[in-house]
């Protein structure tokens, strides 16, 4: 089966917003799960991604400068019609991280009672604590050699995590948004999202998604 396959993700989430002249707060929640391999003739994942973000931010000048901490799952269950995929067992990523948050907001078009702003923001995380199964096949420890016991001792999200600076682990996330504002309580969001993530190490994982989203939000 191929390294690398493409897949849709339906993404359901919340988003909560609170800012005043000189900083904001945002936190978001999202939920993904794949429809399938669209490339992938045998073995498949079945994909379960959740993740929140809480992002804080001061206004300097236009922009909107300051921190992020994200935490989020990937969860890969694999899917196969055939005895020779047996040996790819259920994995995990688990990250917990820190990073920057650049954004400005820019009004495109308004009259009284009405408002359409552009917003663009980048996001990349500074440091980074990740959870990961070994991948081998059983019986079989990391590097290839033979268990005594047969059996492979696997961490769990309570006593294996390490943290990696951003040249052992690289996440970017770049973002464009439009927001119709209708009176003073409602507005609706149209945003695109472009993201990559890359764990290194002996098995490198490399994540790489595009999201188009369609919001309402009620201002209060």
């Amino acid at each position: 089966a191929s390294r690398a396959k493409t897949y849709l993700h339906p993404t359901y989430g919340l988003h909560y917003h609170k800012e005043n002249k000189q900083q904001r707060h945002q936190l978001d929640l999202r939920f993904s799960n794949n429809g399938g391999a669209t490339n992938a003739r045998s073995l498949r994942y079945k994909i379960i991604h959740p993740a929140l973000t809480y992002t804080y931010q001061l206004k300097l000048n236009q922009w909107w400068l300051g921190a992020y901490f994200n935490s989020s799952s990937l969860l890969l269950f694999p899917q196969h019609d055939t005895d020779l995929f047996e040996d790819n067992p259920n994995s995990y990523t688990v990250t917990n991280g820190f990073g920057f948050a650049l954004d400005r907001r820019t009004t495109i078009w308004q009259r009284p009672g009405q408002r359409l702003d552009l917003s663009l923001g980048i996001r990349s995380a500074l440091i980074t604590n990740i959870v990961r199964p070994p991948h081998t096949s059983a019986g079989y420890l990391p590097g290839g050699t033979p268990s005594p016991a047969n059996e492979v001792s696997e961490p769990t999200p309570l006593n294996s995590g390490k943290w990696y600076s951003y040249g052992k682990h690289q996440s970017w996330r770049l973002q464009a948004g439009l927001r119709y504002e209708l009176g003073q309580h409602l507005s609706a969001n149209l945003n695109y999202a472009l993201s990559w993530q890359r764990v290194g190490g002996v098995q490198p994982l490399s994540h790489f998604y595009q999201q188009i989203e369609l919001g309402l939000g009620c201002r209060f």
